[in-house]
């Protein structure tokens, strides 16, 4: 077995650096000629490390590591990188088809440093994945699989059109369409270009992958996904994709702890089919608009939390939560939280432990009664349709259809509206109405066109 030493400072007197020989591997300084040696045992004086039995690796990142997936009639000869920093860079792998540069990837993986043994000394900061633009890329029919599968890759990937390499980019539509399902397993970081791409089959991750949007890459027109997006146990940041459903079957999917942060580009465009969200297992999804009313099939949610930014809901069919949060948070002067239940079937299904948070309801289809804490409660009743209501814990809401009305809460508190003297007075009562009066510290009644204090005085 091979003898290892370890470089330690050794000052070894008067001793001469042109006739040391030492033993085979040790390291010294000569400081006649003010260099470094290495001993081979043999040679006096020893050898140069400048020379041979010395290399240091080159830590500088040098560029990224580009791959062409497509007809190679159609490659770009040379090209700027993505960041449109510096041209005249040429590819460095082509395959005619994704599945061929995945498998090369997951063969030949950058390590922790970004260097890889077959790029030689150069090292890489990442694989750049530059598919053929106005192409269809499905799977290698000679290996007979399904789907684009990249797992356990300990480097950056990112998928781009070649459209965003080209130092004269296309004015017209020129999409790389990815026409099978693309399947990530346990990548750091997996960025899909803003721009040129579009998504026919699903976009499923599992594993601690952490996926998000290139921003940094230029092209012609928003991606688009026109299928379901799935995430368990993984992070997603998608940014100004278009949302184009191909069936009413896609599905924004979360699970075991999943986080989706979405902000797309336009609203959904139900042409073709509707989404709709399920979120399951301690998962979060952020859901970004403009202030547009953004239209879903379903949205079922089981321990998660599920956040509408400055958006109004627009309802298919129903809104299921258990153990959950659904908030959509806006701007009412905007009208800006609303939820629209636009079918006879949409409707409410809210399970014990969870909250809905909106400003407004508006019902124009003319549905079916809801199921708020394992009650029914009338589809049109007024108390539904209250600005900024939350249901919690199983709270019911009063039905007036109901020939006697209760609160089905067994436990906790039933809370009157709290407001002053000054803020009743501006009410517009009917008799029965209620309220604690904080000027007065009392109970008071509208009865018989005056309020009165419950208690009597």
């Amino acid at each position: 077995m091979a003898t290892t030493f370890k470089l330690y400072a050794d000052k070894m007197g008067a001793t001469d650096p042109t006739t040391y020989i030492g033993r085979d591997g040790d390291i010294f300084y000569d400081p006649d000629s003010g260099a470094l040696k290495r001993s081979d045992g043999v040679t006096p004086g020893g050898i140069p490390i400048t020379s041979e039995g010395l290399t240091v690796q080159d830590d500088t990142l040098t560029s990224d590591y580009y791959i062409y997936v497509g007809n190679p009639a159609n490659k770009l000869s040379s090209f700027q990188d993505y960041r449109r920093i510096n041209t005249g860079f040429t590819y460095d792998q082509e395959f005619t088809h994704l599945d061929q540069a995945f498998k090369f990837i997951m063969e030949n993986p950058l390590d922790e440093a970004g260097y890889a043994d077959y790029i030689g000394a150069n090292r890489k900061a990442s694989y750049v994945i530059a598919l053929e633009e106005n192409a269809t890329h499905t799977t290698n029919p000679v290996i007979g699989h399904y789907g684009f599968h990249l797992w356990n890759v300990n480097s950056q990937v990112v998928l781009l059109n070649q459209n965003a390499l080209s130092t004269t980019p296309a004015t017209a539509e020129c999409y790389a369409v990815i026409d099978d399902d693309l399947k990530l397993w346990g990548i750091p970081l997996f960025q899909l270009a803003r721009y040129d791409l579009r998504f026919t089959g699903e976009i499923d991750c599992q594993g601690h992958v952490h996926m998000r949007t290139a921003s940094n890459v230029s092209g012609f027109a928003n991606s688009i996904i026109e299928n379901s997006i799935r995430l368990r146990d993984s992070y997603a940041l998608l940014n100004g994709f278009e949302m184009k459903p191909s069936s009413t079957f896609c599905r924004i999917d979360i699970s075991d702890n999943s986080v989706l942060d979405m902000n797309p580009g336009a609203n959904i465009d139900q042409t073709n089919g509707s989404f709709e969200i399920r979120a399951y297992t301690n998962s979060f999804l952020i859901y970004r608009t403009g202030g547009e009313s953004v239209p879903f099939k379903r949205i079922i949610a089981s321990d998660s939390t599920i956040l509408m930014s400055n958006a109004n809901l627009i309802m298919e069919e129903y809104i299921s939560l258990g153990d959950s949060r659904l908030t959509l948070a806006g701007q009412l002067t905007s009208n800006q939280g609303q939820i629209t239940f636009n079918t006879a079937s949409a409707k409410l299904s809210l399970g014990r432990n969870s909250q809905l948070t909106y400003t407004s309801l508006i019902d124009v289809g003319f549905g079916t009664s809801h199921q708020i804490g394992g009650k029914t409660v009338a589809y049109n009743d007024p108390l539904l349709f209250l600005h900024k209501t939350n249901w919690e814990d199983g709270i019911i809401t009063v039905n007036t259809g109901a020939t006697q009305n209760t609160i089905g809460q067994s436990e906790g508190t039933f809370r009157l509206p709290s407001i002053d003297t000054t803020a009743r007075n501006a009410l517009t009562p009917a008799n029965g109405d209620m309220i604690y009066n904080t000027t007065d510290s009392k109970l008071q009644g509208y009865q018989a066109g005056a309020w009165i204090n419950i208690d009597g005085t």
